[in-house]
């Protein structure tokens, strides 16, 4: 049991690693043209040592291209998430003030026009009062 592990643990931490780090010198066309040679072969025939070898070292590569490609998506995804929710908070920000500058404009017309309105009401009560005044006075 311990000779397997130890095992796995070679090829995990050793085989895996310098595979990884041989293949991916070589190009993505390199890989691919690795890939269909081994479909395909006999599926038949017995592979050697270094077939196997070569075969985990082109998969190990790939899961290494992969998992740096996964990474940076998740970078450009965290990335984006932040742009996206600093481009809403401007968005927001911006739709209040032009939501302020519009009600501004319309709340100053119409107290203007409350204080026109209130001027004239106050100019026909004293209106209103005046005539009052002059007619009791023609009254008497």
């Amino acid at each position: 049991m311990a000779d397997q592990k130890d095992w796995l643990g070679v090829v995990r931490n050793t085989l895996l690693t310098r595979a990884a780090d041989h293949l991916q010198h070589q190009s993505q066309k390199q890989l691919d043209q690795d890939g269909r040679e081994v479909k395909a072969d006999d599926s038949n025939q017995r592979y050697d040592h270094n077939d196997l070898t070569e075969v985990n070292f082109f998969l190990a590569h790939n899961l290494t291209v992969l998992k740096q490609e996964v990474n940076n998506l998740k970078l450009q995804i965290t990335e984006t998430h932040k742009e996206l929710m600093h481009a809403k908070s401007h968005t927001d920000q911006l739709e209040m003030e032009a939501q302020d500058r519009h009600e501004d404009p319309d709340r100053i017309e119409t107290q203007k026009k409350i204080h026109k309105l209130q001027r004239a009401l106050t100019a026909a009560q004293q209106g209103e009062q005046l005539e009052k005044a002059a007619r009791e006075d023609l009254e008497k």
